[in-house]
């Protein structure tokens, strides 16, 4: 029931996802040395995972519906819940519906966000205002 305002592009998607994923991989490598201290090697992973699923799954969930503004609003506003969000699915990795905890967060946060104030009109509402 979220009106679509933001702007898909599979472009923007894919540069997020590809830009995610470089920042992983050079904070991966430069992490490496803490890796020698007891247990880090159980808690870097996690760490690392939490982050790259906020910056993935939150970007696609609400790529669809959220403006620009509220993105940033959203972002700043709820950044600890998406990190400890990120953090518990990101010990679920292998758990392939982990994604969707994203979208129904990020949706229900976009929601309040806009306190109703904004709904998506069903097509087949359109159709009934055309034949009238």
């Amino acid at each position: 029931d979220l009106a679509r305002l933001g702007k898909d592009s599979l472009l923007a998607s894919t540069w997020n996802s590809v830009r995610a994923a470089l920042l992983f991989i050079i904070g991966w490598v430069l992490t490496l040395p803490l890796w020698l201290i007891p247990g880090m090697g159980l808690l870097l992973p996690l760490l690392w995972m939490a982050w790259l699923n906020r910056r993935t799954f939150a970007y696609d969930a609400l790529s669809l519906h959220a403006t620009r503004e509220e993105w940033q609003h959203l972002r700043g506003q709820r950044a600890n819940v998406l990190v400890w969000l990120g953090l518990v699915l990101a010990s679920l990795t292998h758990v392939p519906l982990r994604g969707l905890a994203y979208i129904h967060f990020c949706l229900e946060a976009l929601r309040r966000l806009r306190q109703g104030a904004i709904v998506a009109i069903h097509s087949d509402v359109k159709l009934a205002e055309k034949s009238a």
